[in-house]
């Protein structure tokens, strides 16, 4: 028996739709209700209903699948409450998905200034894997894409090479998952935490350690100081 087989013409046609169908899946709910948010945020923020704005871009905001321009929102909201390290929280947020952004570092800058803080230095290669991994994600896609590509576009296309970039997909989707879930993680202090090493004020951008249910250990400047974990909140969710 023949194995079956794609005619050629068709394969860049069913790729094109595989992608598209992979990125237009389950989120597209989530963001429909996120821009609904944005959209009842920015028409209270235009008449100055800066708190009511506030909670309608927080009721809209999902960290499984976070809107660059709802979490930038929120940032000027509680900037403009004079709630500071609310702002350098929700700015950090929006930076994790949208880093580019001019307007974004200038607001970062502007509220770290008026604390007179300075984030604290990632603690090692690691953690320095794990603020990129959404790059990694995307890296292993598109060599997952890449020898799926490979296979379906050339009816004779040798097996190994589409096998080996399966499994260096694999290699740098394991390392991103790994790093994101054993290395300290970005969070914002945002009332004053106090332990035995030392203080760390309200708006300090440090590393979590560790955490349970109640208290969080905080890598920062070579000390290890335990917060409550209601004092502390991650740039991105727990999960």
């Amino acid at each position: 028996m023949r194995p079956f087989r794609l005619p050629d013409r068709w394969s860049p046609t069913l790729l094109l739709l595989l992608t598209l169908a992979a990125l237009a899946g389950a989120p597209a709910a989530a963001q429909s209700d996120q821009v609904a948010a944005l959209r009842e945020g920015n028409r209270l923020f235009r008449e100055d209903r800066i708190e009511e704005a506030f909670d309608a871009y927080q009721a809209g905001y999902d960290a499984a699948a976070p809107h660059p321009v709802l979490s930038y929102n929120l940032g000027t909201a509680a900037h403009r409450l004079d709630r500071l390290p609310e702002a350098i929280l929700w700015y950090r947020r929006a930076a994790a998905v949208n880093p580019g952004d001019p307007w974004l570092r200038e607001n970062l800058e502007s509220a770290r200034a008026t604390l007179g803080l300075q984030p604290y230095p990632a603690p090692g290669i690691a953690s320095a894997i794990s603020r990129n991994a959404q790059w990694l994600y995307l890296l292993a896609a598109l060599i997952a894409w890449g020898g799926a590509g490979l296979w379906l576009a050339r009816s004779r296309a040798p097996l190994r090479p589409v096998v080996t970039l399966l499994v260096v997909a694999l290699v740098v989707y394991g390392v991103a998952w790994i790093a994101g879930r054993s290395t300290p993680r970005a969070a914002v202090v945002l009332s004053e935490c106090t332990g035995r090493d030392g203080d760390l004020p309200a708006g300090s951008e440090v590393w979590i350690a560790s955490h349970n249910d109640g208290t969080v250990e905080i890598a920062a400047g070579g000390l290890q100081i335990a917060c409550p974990a209601e004092a502390v909140r991650p740039v991105t969710s727990w999960e």
